[in-house]
């Protein structure tokens, strides 16, 4: 992105800024066009009490402008109701060990936070409300989601020290997660999904049936997806398992299959939940994996 590569989110705010300022409508209009198409609002014209003003920004709806107030104050505002108000977008930023992986510069981990600290800069920006949740087998932190600049600064802070822990748990969190959200919300998952199939889908299940909108990004290292490794090879783990030595000419194929077969299945997890799914390779510039996401899901909503 133009910036090193190991730099922490906080300090690479600056060209998130550059790269991510102009996205701000696509970015409302994805989260909108998700929420909107996986669960229709019950509520329509007046039945929708009052909750709040907001100030307009370009590309509103001109009919929700409050004439009354501009009267007032020369100030446009726009009129928002309870149903738009329970519209707030989490980051879930997995810090499970396995995250800790990078064959370059960036781990996985790394490379979520980046994720997270520009979808937090977006969301913050256009005065939406953004929450951060960090967990492996446990909830380490939890941010309640607002709209302040001084929470954007909470929530670079708790990204620039973040590091990789123990394994995670993804029923057991999803649950407690869910339990605390009081409002619907936009759920974006960071995770490297090195988890059984059957228990990332219990956990997904618990989110969506909650009436949440949800979204995952796979994060995995080119390596673990082209297993580019030549001779003799001691493979170490990283969530206590024992390192395993093996030739990667005799493993590839095997190991190949694997993969993709659990790639696979967390597709179609996803699917069956009307989940959107992001694979995204760390050899890759995450805003680019962003903005493809936000435009595709801007044209499709």
């Amino acid at each position: 992105m133009g910036m090193p590569p190991t730099s922490s989110p906080s300090a690479l705010l600056p060209e998130i800024a550059r790269k991510f300022g102009h996205l701000e409508l696509i970015a409302r209009h994805a989260v909108e066009g998700l929420l909107q198409g996986q669960h229709r609002s019950p509520h329509k014209g007046f039945s929708i009490e009052f909750a709040e003003h907001r100030l307009y920004t370009p590309g509103d709806d001109l009919r929700y402008v409050d004439w009354l107030v501009y009267a007032r104050t020369d100030n446009f505002y726009i009129i928002q109701y309870e149903a738009e108000t329970n519209c707030q977008i989490y980051a879930l930023v997995d810090m499970s060990g396995s995250m800790g992986f990078g064959s370059a510069t960036v781990s996985k981990l790394l490379y979520a936070t980046y994720c997270a600290a520009a979808i937090a800069y977006l969301v913050v920006k256009q005065r939406d409300k953004f929450g951060l949740m960090l967990f492996d087998q446990v909830i380490h932190q939890h941010l309640e989601p607002r709209s302040t600049p001084g929470h954007l600064s909470q929530v670079l802070r708790a990204l620039d020290r973040l590091q990789p822990g123990s394994r995670s748990d993804f029923p057991g969190v999803f649950q407690r997660f869910g339990a605390a959200l009081r409002h619907r919300s936009l759920i974006l998952l960071f995770s490297d999904l090195f988890q059984s199939p059957e228990e990332i889908g219990r956990g997904l299940a618990t989110l969506r049936y909650s009436g949440h909108g949800v979204a995952v990004f796979q994060i995995l290292d080119h390596a673990e997806l082209a297993f580019p490794y030549r001779g003799f090879t001691s493979f170490e783990g990283l969530e206590e398992e024992l390192p395993v030595e093996a030739d990667p000419a005799a493993v590839r194929e095997d190991y190949l299959r694997e993969i993709n077969a659990h790639l696979t299945e967390i597709r179609r997890l996803c699917a069956a939940h009307d989940i959107d799914y992001v694979l995204a390779d760390t050899s890759q510039p995450f805003d680019r994996v962003l903005r493809g996401y936000l435009e595709s899901r801007a044209a499709f909503g």
